[in-house]
């Protein structure tokens, strides 16, 4: 008999399987799927987590983090940011937890949370692509804030 709360090694192996195809959709840099692909492919990740036997092929950290790529693209900043602080949590020194969190700050508006977090990437100074969205952040707070301390009025 299965233990209450435990899945089956079926239940892993296909929902794997279904990840796997999800995945195979995508590009590394962008999502490829329709809105109502991102809403299935968020409750494979939800249910990924869930278990209690996650796929071999993934650990925790890098579905917090396809969970907060799917956020992003449906523009659902609060849960992106909360999907890749747990994903940070679990991997420090994965890059794509600091990615996501960072682009979703952007997203809102706070720039100065997303230099914050991109800036705890231990290899933020090695990393082309942090270094890249690190200059677009710095660039739009720096307008950001010239614009709104500025005296300035537009009648």
């Amino acid at each position: 008999s299965k233990k209450k709360g435990h899945s089956s090694n079926n239940e892993v192996k296909n929902l794997a399987q279904k990840m796997k195809v999800f995945d195979l959709k995508k590009d590394r840099r962008q999502f490829r799927y329709e809105n109502d692909q991102f809403e299935k492919a968020i409750d494979l990740y939800t249910q990924a987590i869930a278990l209690e036997e996650n796929p071999v092929f993934y650990s925790n950290s890098i579905i917090y983090n396809l969970g907060a790529g799917c956020y992003i693209s449906i523009g659902d900043y609060e849960k992106a940011i909360n999907d890749s602080l747990h994903c940070i949590k679990l991997d420090i020194n994965y890059p794509r937890g600091y990615y996501r969190a960072a682009t979703a700050y952007y997203e809102k508006g706070e720039y100065s949370n997303a230099l914050e977090i991109l800036n705890k990437y231990p290899k933020i100074d090695v990393d082309k692509e942090m270094i890249t969205l690190r200059s677009k952040i710095e660039n739009k707070k720096t307008l950001h804030e010239v614009l709104f301390n500025s005296k300035i009025f537009f009648y």
